[in-house]
């Protein structure tokens, strides 16, 4: 469970609001426009005791930077304990986080109310989540000739243009974050309700659909705008190390990770790796070629499914 106190702390005279996201109970005590898809009913208000008052003298700096927001850049700075993370954006109050899952900070009057909104659903909850088990994945994802695909890539590099294209046998599951977690039999599995914020109330993973599907292939993308041989598409297999590498690349709020959440994630990571393929699809990024992309994929998918007993590795193509 992950708590949000923003005002007084929780108690049964309030009636706080409560939301499912990617399987984990999440209370608040004031709205949260961004979950609001994702309302559940609960009844139980949570125990939320946190200290308020923090003294810092022996935090380590985190993360000291600026970082990107709806409304341009912020000044972000993370500091913890390990027991405790201190999340300060400018503008807005502290976000103190402790280990049991509560979120605390207040509203002043005169606060940014879209930027609150906006931040409440990034790296307060995505640091809790990952503290969880639960990480999230700067990721789009498909079901595609009834494999599980989630597509790693930075912005702009066509994650939600492959996610989103429409044929047979290819569906959208997740559009730019997607919660990915590793269960106690090291099975992978995506956790698709979580807010993503391009889309439309339509167009989010259904309410009722399963809260866990399991996971088949990490793709990496890896776009060529001027590719020597335009109609070259190829897939292969990464190696440990870089697979490794390539998902805690991807992996958001990562770098406000304190040491010992981040040596958790390093094993996430590992056991990630150990248990499915992890892909580098190296296609070329023109709009006349998606079809011809994603017919590519489709067909090594398609290919996969069909020799039950033979590894992607072996029947990887190129066109």
């Amino acid at each position: 469970m992950i708590t949000f106190t923003l005002t007084e702390q929780l108690n049964d005279s309030q009636k706080p609001s409560h939301y499912r996201v990617a399987g984990i109970d999440v209370v608040t005590d004031v709205e949260i426009a961004h979950l609001g898809y994702f309302s559940h009913d609960m009844t139980a208000v949570p125990n939320a005791n946190l200290p308020v008052d923090v003294d810092l003298v022996n935090f380590s700096k985190i993360y000291d930077a600026s970082g990107q927001f709806s409304s341009g850049e912020r000044h972000v700075c993370c500091l913890s304990n390990n027991d405790i993370i201190v999340l300060q954006v400018d503008g807005l109050k502290d976000f103190i986080l402790s280990s049991d899952g509560v979120i605390h900070s207040s509203i002043a009057p005169s606060i940014d109310t879209a930027l609150l909104q906006e931040v409440l659903v990034g790296p307060p909850l995505i640091l809790q989540m990952a503290r969880q088990g639960v990480y999230c994945l700067h990721a789009s994802a498909a079901r595609v000739e009834r494999k599980i695909c989630v597509f790693l890539g930075d912005s702009g590099q066509g994650k939600s243009t492959l996610a989103q294209h429409s044929s047979d046998g290819w569906e959208r599951l997740s559009d730019d974050v997607l919660p990915v977690s590793i269960s106690d039999n090291n099975v992978a599995f995506i956790k698709p309700h979580f807010p993503q914020l391009k889309l439309s109330s339509e167009e989010q993973y259904p309410i009722a659909a399963p809260e866990c599907v399991q996971l088949d292939y990490l793709i990496l993308l890896n776009p060529k705008k001027n590719p020597d041989d335009s109609h070259v598409c190829q897939l292969r297999e990464l190696n440990q190390s870089d697979a490794v590498l390539s998902i805690v690349r991807h992996t958001v709020a990562s770098k406000l990770f304190p040491s010992r959440l981040l040596k958790q994630h390093l094993l996430f990571a590992s056991h990630l790796c150990t248990n499915i393929p992890i892909l580098k699809f190296t296609y070329p990024m023109k709009w006349g070629g998606l079809a011809e992309t994603c017919a590519f994929l489709q067909d090594n998918l398609r290919l996969s499914c069909n020799e039950t007993n033979t590894s992607i590795s072996s029947v990887l193509l190129r066109r």
